[in-house]
């Protein structure tokens, strides 16, 4: 009986081995081969990159692709030829080129405003062309800016003021606004036109009908209709009130850019935005 009983604790005993083995036994096979795995090292080959320079732009190329709506943008610490601490310096430095070309409602005393500008890059979708632009926003307690400047050149690429005229501003003419402009850009014109500002789209439909009708008066009296209107303006008050320009800028790429240019007395407003 207890060597029946011996065999049989014997049996049990080699039953539990075997079955210890039986799942032991995969896992070292398995842990053995994930060492196995995590210390080979697996070389590819890949192609070296190639970083190149972009090309350089001429400012109708900036402007266009300022303006392109695929433009990619992303805003930088600071800009290759500026800083954060000296931008400010240089766009006061450009607002008075402008002044001195006769563009009207330039601010004075930018050196005293509170300048934000922070540098921005773009880059076309195809990665090709590529630009920094610094945007910029000016106040004073009078009057207040936005603008656009290439931190290539410095120049200033769109503009925007208020407050900065008033009723005694010498706005000049638009024609002479375009092509200052453009000297400043170094950009020759391609096309302009221009017409005076007047703010009767902004008028009640009965002073809007007074005015048209006393402009049909003067024509039907023996003027022109452009005479009869220069008549009624002047007797209304708004032969002097700033000018509306379109006009299309040019350069050694032989592409284009359209600018917008209001100058206007009435609201003491100058805006110079590309299209």
């Amino acid at each position: 009986m207890k060597k029946q009983v011996k065999a049989y604790i014997i049996a049990g005993t080699g039953l539990i081995l075997a079955a210890a083995a039986g799942f032991g036994l995969p896992w070292v096979l398995l842990h053995f081969g994930d060492e196995q795995q995590l210390g080979r090292i697996e070389q590819e080959e890949v192609s070296p990159m190639e970083i190149t320079d972009q090309p350089v732009l001429t400012i109708v190329e900036k402007i266009r692709l300022m303006k392109r709506a695929s433009s990619n943008s992303m805003i930088l610490e600071k800009g290759r030829n500026y800083s954060r601490e000296t931008i400010a310096g240089k766009i006061s430095e450009e607002l008075q080129a402008l002044a001195d070309l006769g563009i009207p409602g330039i601010p004075e005393g930018t050196a005293d405003a509170d300048i934000l500008a922070e540098p921005v890059f773009m880059m076309d979708v195809e990665g090709e062309n590529s630009f920094i632009v610094w945007n910029a926003e000016l106040y004073s307690e009078s009057w207040s800016a936005d603008l656009s400047v290439d931190d290539e050149t410095g120049k200033i690429l769109s503009l925007s003021c208020y407050g900065s005229m008033d009723a005694d501003t010498d706005a000049g003419s638009g024609s002479a606004a375009a092509e200052n402009f453009g000297e400043y850009l170094s950009c020759h014109v391609a096309q302009v036109s221009v017409s005076d500002y007047a703010p009767v789209e902004y008028w009640d439909s009965e002073t809007q009908a007074s005015y048209e009708n006393e402009i049909q008066n003067q024509a039907e009296a023996g003027s022109t209709w452009e005479e009869a209107k220069e008549q009624v303006d002047e007797e209304w008050g708004l032969d002097n009130l700033g000018y509306l320009v379109n006009v299309s800028y040019g350069d050694e790429s032989g592409l284009e850019a359209r600018y917008w240019i209001s100058a206007s007395l009435e609201n003491g407003s100058l805006e110079i935005l590309p299209l």
